[in-house]
């Protein structure tokens, strides 16, 4: 009887380890493949995801901003996140309004849906917006001074700026 719990322990320790696919992942890496990304401009979404999280509610699945920067004409966005059996989305919603100053201030809130992902992976990956997305109407002058202040759409007191 000893023999067959020992043997049933290492069933299930093995059956645990195989049960979710880990995904490698370098940080120093631009990974586009792990994620789905979109970016949104809706005036009205952002007010509404903005009053939320005045609020104190998440708008979105649990996640880490580490760095946020612009690299030539796209927005850099290194985040962590648990997971790593599923896809994961992230979207960033951005205003049609701009704040008057210059250099130009654009808050953005990025959320993330981890599509019931409950993988325990800690996943570091560095996310790749194309600031020249036609929906944007940004030129590369606009984007070389524009500062971008990214909100956590999973907690409202972490945000970080491209200005250093």
């Amino acid at each position: 009887m000893n023999c067959l719990k020992k043997y049933f322990f290492i069933f299930t320790l093995l059956l645990g380890g195989f049960s979710c696919k880990e995904k490698e992942v370098n940080p120093d890496e631009v990974n586009n493949d792990i994620s789905n990304l979109s970016i949104k401009l809706d005036q009205e979404e952002y007010e509404a995801l903005s009053l939320k999280m005045s609020k104190g509610d998440s708008v979105s699945d649990e996640f880490r901003l580490n760095k946020v920067y612009k690299e030539g004409n796209f927005l850099m966005i290194e985040i962590s996140y648990s997971g790593g059996c599923k896809e994961h989305s992230f979207e960033i919603i951005w205003p049609e309004a701009v704040i008057l100053i210059y250099p130009p201030q654009y808050p953005v809130v990025l959320t993330h849906d981890n599509n019931n992902d409950s993988c325990e992976a800690y996943i570091t990956e560095t996310l790749k917006f194309d600031l020249t997305d036609p929906d944007l109407g940004f030129n590369e002058e606009s984007i070389k001074v524009m500062e971008i202040i990214v909100q956590n759409g999973s907690n409202k007191e972490e945000s970080i700026s491209t200005q250093k």
